[in-house]
């Protein structure tokens, strides 16, 4: 997980629509965020809250 938006155009890739693969890739993140919450590593909690941040930005304004 390095880039939401790399992500969700590889989901769409598969054949699901744009909204289904966002939900695809938050659902993901939401599962990633407990794998980071139990490492507690100072670089991997600054990744994941980056990957959301992008994950935020493109569900606000809709495009990737």
């Amino acid at each position: 997980m390095e880039h939401a938006a790399r992500d969700i155009a590889l989901v769409e890739s598969w054949g699901y629509t744009r909204n289904e693969a966002i939900e695809l890739v938050i659902r993901r993140a939401l599962a990633h965020e407990r794998d980071v919450a139990e490492d507690r590593s100072p670089v991997s909690l600054a990744g994941h809250r980056a990957y959301v941040d992008e994950l935020r930005i493109i569900c606000l304004v809709g495009t990737a």
